[in-house]
């Protein structure tokens, strides 16, 4: 009998007894498949064994304090000098920089800080603005207002983003500028002054505009967003100890009931030891043995909302002879839609063999679309590659967003190079700023990029 076979049947079985058979009183549990209505959890805020958060819970040794129901993703870091303080029902995702340094760094309740973001203090995050948010058609009644920093977006020192805000993928919000609430920074700009945001409410707005209003599908989608990383929160503090690091089991949730091991080489396995995160049903064609030669550190593949996750064999040498997976990699996809039969998952990234990835990229699935690549796809540094597909071999440039692009469909590939970012597969405009040197000037679209320091 197949591994995955034997666990598929030990979860059916785990379904049909209770939980108190399976952990004694006040034990949290470990490995197991527990049904929806096990998964409610009390009050609990959750810190990821790998991630930084100098001073939580007891300001012994930082000044980090998180409210209640905060989740801090793995190989997040929220360090560095003044004081941090996160609001409750906030997340800090995979990979992010919370830099306290130069400044105190506060964020409100229900602040997104999403997979490789990066703050720097002093700023303020969902503390200033608009109170009260309306309602839209999916969510009539919820008046929360809620602020999300996109994956590997940056927010400068003096920056202030108010609540009901938006900061895109990749975008950057500059010393001392305000994004206002109702605004959505569009993705890969740089917007260095407020005078550059007036232009959100004219109509025809030209492309040029770097902010356009935020929208009731966007106010959906940071709800959603809050919601499940609460559960996270909950959930992830119900494990038991051994769950928590390493390559391991995703907890219990509503959205993802079944707690399942990662597959490696054809085995299921944990391995709480392990340096990076692999968590829930990845499955992936290389061996723990051959992982440990071509993963770099601060890695982090999450198949614990969305799942599950088809990893082909990883390239033994990535570019300047570094790491087939270079450091601060992030894989992760959104949940199923609510009718979706969780009984009968598809995989939400199917990534094909010999995948090169770059340093500090996050490749990330949706709720019904596929993100997959074919074979020999090398992803450059700093990239972002979101709810898309793309054959093989192909090379995707540093520092560019690939979204809602299916290069499937086409007939001649196009060619992907630094800094561009493509939506709806075409090129729209380019990254204004260069994420692995974030002190160069605003870049032009036909500006060469700096060059990317080696290992």
């Amino acid at each position: 009998m197949s591994p995955v076979r034997r666990v598929v049947l030990l979860c059916t079985f785990l379904a049909l007894v209770s939980v108190p058979a399976l952990f004694s009183a006040g034990e949290k549990g470990g490995i197991g498949n527990k049904s929806s209505a096990a998964c409610d959890f009390p009050t609990a805020t959750f810190v990821d064994p790998t991630a930084v958060a100098l001073g939580w819970p007891t300001q012994s040794q930082g000044n980090v304090t998180l409210g209640n129901d905060v989740y801090v993703a793995p190989f997040a870091v929220l360090a560095r000098g003044q004081a941090v303080e996160v609001g409750r029902e906030s997340d800090v995702q995979d990979n992010v920089l919370v830099d306290a340094s130069a400044g105190s760094i506060v964020l409100g309740k229900d602040t997104i800080l999403a997979h490789g973001a990066t703050v720097v203090g002093p700023a303020r995050i969902g503390v200033d603005g608009v109170k009260k948010c309306e309602g839209t058609k999916e969510n009539p009644n919820d008046t929360t207002c809620r602020v999300f920093v996109g994956f590997n977006a940056r927010v400068d020192g003096g920056a202030t983003i108010q609540r009901d805000a938006w900061v895109g993928h990749l975008a950057r919000v500059g010393e001392g500028v305000t994004v206002t609430s109702g605004t959505k920074v569009k993705p890969g700009r740089w917007v260095q002054s407020n005078s550059e945001l007036k232009c959100r409410d004219r109509v025809p707005r030209k492309q040029k505009c770097p902010a356009e209003p935020i929208t009731d599908g966007d106010r959906d989608f940071m709800h959603a967003v809050v919601d499940v990383n609460v559960e996270f929160a909950r959930a992830y503090s119900e494990l038991s100890s051994s769950a928590i690091t390493g390559i391991n089991v995703n907890p219990c949730t509503h959205f993802n009931p079944n707690s399942v091991l990662p597959t490696l080489g054809g085995v299921q396995e944990a391995v709480p030891g392990f340096p990076n995160r692999i968590i829930g049903d990845v499955r992936m064609t290389d061996t723990e043995g051959q992982l440990e030669g071509k993963m770099g550190s601060g890695i982090s593949l999450r198949a614990d909302e969305g799942f599950f996750f088809e990893v082909g064999s990883i390239a033994d040498e990535g570019a300047n002879g570094a790491p087939g997976m270079e450091d601060n990699v992030t894989f992760h996809a959104l949940e199923y839609p609510p009718d979706f039969n969780l009984n009968d998952p598809t995989a939400r990234l199917v990534l094909g063999s010999g995948g090169a990835y770059g340093k500090h990229i996050v490749v990330h699935g949706g709720p019904q679309t596929v993100t997959k690549t074919g074979d020999g796809v090398s992803i450059g540094d700093w990239t972002v590659f979101f709810l898309s597909a793309i054959p093989g071999p192909t090379t995707i440039g540093a520092g560019s967003l690939v979204q809602e692009s299916d290069f499937f469909l086409v007939r001649r590939q196009p060619t992907i190079g630094d800094r561009e970012v493509w939506m709806g597969g075409k090129k729209v405009w380019c990254v204004e700023w260069t994420p692995w040197a974030p002190e160069q000037s605003k870049n032009k679209c036909s500006a060469p990029s700096a060059p990317i320091p080696e290992q």
